[in-house]
C-alpha cells in the first residue's frame, strides 16, 4: 500500500498526465495519446482475461505496477506486473475502475466499468 506521497507522485506520472474526461461518466482522456490496444463491451471474464493479457503483453514481467482504483477510499497499491497479471480479476472486483500503471514502461492500462480495456502510453 502507497503512502499519500507515493501516491501523489506516482499519479502525477500517470493518471495526472491525462484530462479530465467530458463525458457524463467522468473518467479521463486517454485519446491525447497513442491507444496500444482497446477492447469492449466484454463481460467481467473477458475484462479480467484482457487486463491480464494486456499486463503480460505491455508490461515487463519483473517490472513493479502501480495499481490505482476510481475510488479514492480504496487505496493505492504497488505489486509486480506477474502478479497484477495472475490477479486481474480480483482487481476488477475491488473497484468500478481501476488503472494499472507500469513506471518503467510508461504504460497505463485501463479497466472502465462499462466493460473496456485500453491500453496507452504515458505521454511526457
Amino acid at each position: 500500500m502507497l503512502d499519500g506521497a507515493a501516491n501523489d507522485a506516482y499519479y502525477s506520472l500517470s493518471l495526472g498526465r491525462f484530462p479530465a474526461s467530458e463525458n457524463k461518466f467522468g473518467g479521463i482522456e486517454l485519446r491525447i495519446s497513442e491507444v496500444l490496444r482497446e477492447r469492449v463491451d466484454l463481460d467481467l471474464e473477458e475484462s479480467a482475461r484482457e487486463l491480464a493479457g494486456a499486463t503480460e503483453d505491455f508490461v515487463a514481467s519483473d517490472a513493479e505496477v502501480i495499481v490505482f482504483w476510481g475510488n479514492l477510499i480504496i487505496p493505492t497499491v504497488a505489486m509486480p506486473g506477474s502478479l497484477a497479471a495472475a490477479h486481474a480479476e480480483r482487481l476488477i472486483e475491488i473497484g468500478d475502475d481501476v488503472w494499472v500503471f507500469s513506471p518503467v514502461d510508461e504504460i497505463l492500462i485501463e479497466y472502465w466499468h462499462n466493460g473496456s480495456i485500453t491500453v496507452v502510453r504515458v505521454p511526457g
